[in-house]
C-alpha cells in the first residue's frame, strides 16, 4: 500500500472532506478577495465603475420616489461626483454607457430642481457643471414615467416586448394583492429549470403588516417606498439536494433563475416587484426570519421579494443596461 493511500486511511472521513472542499472554498475566497471592491483600492477600473453605478443608482431611484423630497442624496451626490473625477483621473474609459449615464443624472437632478424652482446648494451646482464641461457632457437622462395601463400594455404581448416591458417598481398603492395571483405567478415560476430536476426552489409569502415591516426595516434597502409594499415574497434553496462542494453555487444559482421567472408571472398577472438583496440582513434577524416563516437551517435565504398593485402614475428609474456587444464573447 502506497503512503498516499495509507495516510488516506488513517484520515478520518469527515476531516477528509473538510481537507477537499477547503481547496475550493479558497478559491472562491482568493477571486472575491482580488478582484472585488470591498477589499481592494478603488482606483481600477471595474471597481470605480461598479461604486459609481451603485451610487448613481441611489439618486435615479430617489428622483422616481412618489414623495420625492427636494435636496434628497447630498451625500451620495458629493460621493458620485467624487467618484466620476477618480475615474477621470485614472484615464478610465469615459465613453463607458454607465460612466456617461451619472453625468447626465447630475444633470438631470439639476433640471429637475430648477423645475420645482428648489435652491440647490451653490457648491453643488457648482461642483456638477465642472464635471459636465470636464466630460464634456452637457445633456440629460430623464426617468421613465407612465401610467398603470401603459406599464402592463405588453402583459399578453410576445415575449421580447413583454420582457422589455418588466421594470423594479417602487411606488404601489394601498390595496391588497390576491394571494392567489401570487400562487399563480409561483405556477409559472415552478418551470424554471433546475439542476438534474431537483427543484430546491422554496416560497414564503409574508402577509402581517407588522412582520413585514419588521423584515424590510432590517433588509434596509428600500428606504422611502418599504411602506407601500404590501405583501413580501422570501425565496430559499433547499442545500440538502445538492452533492459535495463542487455543487456549493447551485442553490443561488437555481433560486436565481427561479426568481427571474416569479418576477415574470408577477408582471403577467399585473402585480408590480422589487427585487430586494437579503444580503445585509443580520444574522440575529435571519434566525428571527427563519423562526417566523418555519425556514429550515438546511435552507438558504437567497433574496426577497416586495409585490404590491401599481398606482394609476408612476415613476420608474432609467437603469440603463449595455449593449449586447459590450458583454458578448464569440469564441469560434
Amino acid at each position: 500500500m502506497s503512503v498516499r493511500n495509507l495516510v488516506g486511511r488513517m484520515i478520518p472521513g469527515d476531516l477528509k472532506y473538510y481537507m477537499y472542499s477547503l481547496n475550493y472554498y479558497w478559491e472562491d475566497i482568493r477571486r472575491y478577495k482580488k478582484y472585488s471592491n470591498g477589499y481592494l483600492s478603488p482606483n481600477k477600473e471595474k471597481i470605480l465603475l461598479g461604486k459609481i453605478i451603485v451610487t448613481y443608482h441611489i439618486i435615479e431611484k430617489g428622483l422616481t420616489m412618489p414623495d420625492m423630497r427636494p435636496g434628497f442624496g447630498k451625500d451620495a451626490l458629493h460621493t458620485l461626483i467624487g467618484l466620476c473625477h477618480t475615474y477621470i483621473g485614472k484615464q478610465c474609459n469615459q465613453q463607458d454607457d454607465h460612466f456617461t449615464h451619472a453625468v447626465k443624472l447630475l444633470n438631470e437632478y439639476v433640471r429637475v430642481h430648477k423645475a420645482l424652482q428648489f435652491s440647490l446648494d451653490p457648491l453643488l451646482l457648482e461642483k456638477i457643471k465642472a464635471l459636465s464641461e470636464r466630460t464634456k457632457v452637457m445633456d440629460t437622462c430623464s426617468q421613465l414615467g407612465c401610467d398603470n395601463d401603459e406599464y402592463f400594455r405588453h402583459a399578453d404581448s410576445p415575449f421580447r416586448d413583454f420582457a422589455f416591458s418588466r421594470h423594479s417598481i417602487r411606488n404601489f398603492i394601498n390595496k391588497p394583492v390576491d394571494r392567489e395571483l401570487i400562487l399563480k405567478a409561483v405556477e409559472i415560476a415552478q418551470k424554471s429549470p433546475s439542476s438534474c430536476n431537483r427543484q430546491p426552489n422554496r416560497v414564503y409569502i409574508l402577509e402581517n403588516r407588522e412582520n413585514i415591516q419588521w423584515l424590510l426595516e432590517s433588509q434596509k434597502g428600500n428606504r422611502g417606498f418599504g411602506q407601500m409594499i404590501d405583501k413580501v415574497i422570501v425565496l430559499t434553496a433547499e442545500v440538502g439536494v445538492f452533492n459535495g462542494f463542487t455543487e456549493r453555487n447551485e442553490a443561488f444559482l437555481n433560486s436565481g433563475m427561479y426568481a427571474m421567472s416569479l418576477l415574470y408571472g408577477l408582471h403577467y398577472y399585473r402585480i408590480g416587484a422589487v427585487s430586494l438583496a437579503y444580503v445585509r440582513v443580520s444574522r440575529e434577524d435571519d434566525k428571527k426570519l427563519r423562526a417566523l416563516c418555519g425556514i429550515p437551517d438546511s435552507e438558504v435565504v437567497s433574496m426577497l421579494i416586495g409585490c404590491g398593485h401599481v398606482p394609476g402614475k408612476l415613476s420608474i428609474a432609467s437603469s440603463p443596461r449595455y449593449k449586447v456587444d459590450k458583454i458578448v464573447k464569440v469564441v469560434s
